[in-house]
């Protein structure tokens, strides 16, 4: 009786360890089936928000671009134009925004990169004057 009270729990514990396999974290992808955005440039015309997003690294830089009515919307829109592949903005280390984006005000940029689940606080922002962030 004593060998089964202490059989019990660590049954329990080794079943929640986590070591069964792909069935504990189903969201995973080989690295090279993601896109790792490096920087990203917002612009604002007409009520629409245009984001356009590129990557670095060693190999051809890959450049999307999508146009919605909200950050988010443009940024998920994105998703459609690649390659079987899954854009992951997490590595994103440079936004730019477009003059006539930030004449209208930095403050909806700001407050959707600190609400983002995907994108990093420390990222650097840029406004670009006389042109867009294309």
């Amino acid at each position: 009786m004593r060998i089964f009270r202490l059989l019990v729990p660590i049954l329990a514990m080794s079943l929640l360890t986590g070591c069964g396999g792909r069935w504990v974290y189903s969201d995973y992808r080989e690295i090279d089936q993601v896109e790792l955005i490096q920087a990203l440039g917002m612009d604002e015309e007409g009520g629409e928000i245009t984001v356009t997003a590129s990557t670095g690294g060693l190999e051809e830089p890959v450049v999307l671009r999508s146009t919605s009515v909200s950050i988010s919307r443009a940024m998920r829109r994105m998703q459609d134009y690649t390659s079987r592949k899954y854009i992951f903005f997490g590595h994103t280390a440079h936004l730019l925004l477009g003059e006539s984006a930030a004449a209208q005000g930095v403050d909806p940029y700001l407050e959707h990169m600190e609400h983002s689940v995907e994108m990093r606080l420390n990222t650097f922002l840029y406004v670009v004057r006389d042109g867009t962030a294309q």
